[in-house]
């Protein structure tokens, strides 16, 4: 499905990724490796949890946590408080690529602390 061949593709760009299925696994997994994670992908249409609750939930734990939606829907910019950035399904490879590059480099950059 899509969730692998964006895996893959992170991957491919030497991302460690870790896969949920549903916004519930994704938050287990987030318990456990939250130490190791430097940004979280979401897709705002999942199975069982929305990722409205799935993003408020990270943002009231991980505040500086930065998280990248990913809708089928066009979102307005800044609807969504607390995404790093929000990604139009379906999600091209050279853009996907360039939205986890930007948000991790505004971590690391000078502006980060």
């Amino acid at each position: 499905g899509p969730r692998h061949s964006i895996a893959r593709l992170l991957r491919k760009q030497g991302y460690t990724v870790l896969e949920a299925a549903d916004g519930s696994e994704g938050l287990e997994i987030f318990q456990r490796e939250r130490e190791h994670l430097g940004l979280v992908l979401l897709d705002l249409s999942m199975p069982g949890l929305s990722g409205m609750q799935v993003l408020a939930r990270l943002k009231a734990q991980a505040p500086r946590l930065p998280v990248v939606l990913c809708s089928g829907y066009a979102l307005p910019e800044g609807q969504f408080e607390g995404a790093a950035a929000v990604l139009q399904k379906p999600v091209r490879a050279a853009e996907l690529g360039q939205a986890v590059r930007r948000v991790l480099d505004q971590l690391s950059g000078p502006a980060a602390g």
